[in-house]
């Protein structure tokens, strides 16, 4: 036996209580598309660049290498034998 003014409480909607125990489908569609398109979008635009580049593009770039060469060699010749000890050591 319930109580007295069990009457005046609202009866629970069966139609709703059915609905929240079905699972919703989430739809991971766009999510993987977009995560493909920002891994793989510059290796795309690597590779389609490298292939139309003219002379002038691929001579900076060789320019720049260079250079950057040039610089790694300069910065290792200026680091104090210490360093290069204590770093060597820990290898």
């Amino acid at each position: 036996m319930g109580h007295p003014l069990d009457f005046l409480r609202p009866k629970p909607n069966t139609e709703i209580t059915i609905m929240n125990t079905e699972q919703k489908q989430i739809n991971y569609g766009p999510l993987i598309v977009l995560s493909l398109t920002m891994a793989l979008g510059p290796l795309a635009a690597l590779s389609i660049g490298s292939r139309y580049a003219d002379e002038e593009t691929f001579a900076r770039a060789n320019a720049a290498r260079t250079v950057s060469a040039m610089n790694n060699q300069i910065a290792m010749r200026n680091v104090p034998d210490a360093a290069v000890a204590s770093n060597s050591a820990s290898l």
